[in-house]
């Protein structure tokens, strides 16, 4: 087996492991974005139909809580980064056969 079919072999699998694992934590964290936002219309959408707070507050929260998640989606966002170049990186290092 040539070195430039055993780096496409393992190039590919880890390529497209690392896809399948980005897609289901990209999924998650935009499905716990979802809840909370669904969490806050529901919950402030009742207090407001029973007198106990105004429509101006329940969008003043749904406006923090996107303050709140711009921070988490940068931190996800890097954390994707260095692990996709980790992932690369072994694949580097299998391929040449030795630790770098």
């Amino acid at each position: 087996m040539s070195l430039s079919s055993t780096w496409s072999k393992r190039s590919r699998a880890g390529r497209f492991a690392h896809r399948r694992s980005a897609g289901r934590r990209r999924s998650n964290v935009s499905g716990l974005q979802s809840v909370g936002v669904f969490a806050l219309l529901f919950v402030g959408g009742i207090m407001v139909l029973n007198g106990k707070t105004e429509i101006g507050i329940v969008v003043a929260f749904i406006s923090g809580l996107d303050r709140v998640i711009d921070p988490w989606r940068e931190l996800i966002a890097f954390v994707r980064s260095t692990s996709a170049a980790k992932v690369q990186f072994d694949l580097i290092e299998g391929t040449l056969g030795r630790k770098l």
